[in-house]
């Protein structure tokens, strides 16, 4: 079973949350790579807002940058087999250090990009190969 980071652009991004989970929710609907099932998937948005409850009920403060990308970099190396690169990634320094580690750790690595064009060409397939069949009966 796979455990799977999200990486993407957050700062600066208004609606990076719905991002986020839209990315999620693809990785649980329709994603098929994993042929035993997605375990569990680590989506910083949401790991944003716990670490935000702890700081502010421990310290009386929000998370800085670095420590929010510390928290993500550990959760990424510690616990996960495999990161899903938003596209708007090359535009976050943070998520090109998420990148770099994952590379250095021999994560599987998936460009969501690349992952919507193969699912994308094989459906496509499928619906060609539906229409040829029904011509054959």
């Amino acid at each position: 079973m796979a455990k799977i980071y999200i990486s993407g652009k957050i700062d600066g991004v208004d609606n990076y949350k719905e991002r986020f989970l839209e990315a999620e929710r693809f990785l649980l609907q329709e994603f098929t790579e994993w042929k035993d099932g997605i375990a569990q998937i680590v989506n910083p948005a949401t790991e944003g807002i716990q670490l935000q409850a702890l700081y502010m009920t421990r310290y009386k403060r929000l998370p800085t940058y670095e420590e929010y990308l510390a928290n993500d970099i550990r959760e990424l190396a510690d616990n996960c087999n495999a990161i899903f690169m938003l596209s708007n990634y090359r535009d976050s320094k943070g998520a090109k250090i998420e990148l770099d580690l994952a590379k250095k750790l021999g994560l599987k690595i998936y460009y969501e990009d690349k992952v919507k064009e193969n699912l994308n060409a094989e459906k496509d397939k499928s619906a060609a190969d539906d229409k040829s069949s029904e011509k054959c009966e």
